[in-house]
């Protein structure tokens, strides 16, 4: 990270999991990086220039951001309840765990998987539903 944070100043940095090296790893950023190294050659010259790659820059690093904390989500649910068949739609799991009927059945879930007595019976019924 704090390679990333001297070499482009400029840039927002993220905290999630393996965010710099899949940042780096992300063509369209290696792409701008490139252009960013040419226009700084001489950056009086190129200074609109700069702003804009440098904008570009920023916004890939806030998308590879949001797809870390997306596959992050989705493992997390998945792991969490291994019955809930998952979708790829954008915005799906966010929309999921805002959910107020989705909230009460999963406190419904982790009380029956907490609860010893009777949980097998009414666990396989709720999990029918």
């Amino acid at each position: 990270m704090r390679d990333l944070a001297s070499r482009y100043p400029f840039l927002r940095l993220h905290e999630e999991e393996g965010w710099p090296e899949a940042l780096v790893a992300d063509e369209a950023f290696a792409r701008l990086a490139a252009e960013h190294a040419d226009l700084a050659c001489d950056p009086k010259r190129n200074a609109a220039a700069l702003r804009g790659v440098e904008d570009a820059m920023n916004e890939c690093g806030d998308a590879v951001a949001a797809a870390l904390r997306h596959a992050a989500l989705m493992r997390d649910l998945a792991s969490r309840y291994p019955f809930l068949r998952l979708h790829e739609e954008e915005g799906w799991p966010e929309a999921l765990v805002a959910d107020e009927a989705f909230a009460r059945l999963a406190a419904e879930h982790a009380d029956l998987a907490l609860d010893r007595r009777g949980t097998p019976p009414r666990c396989a019924v709720w999990r029918t539903r």
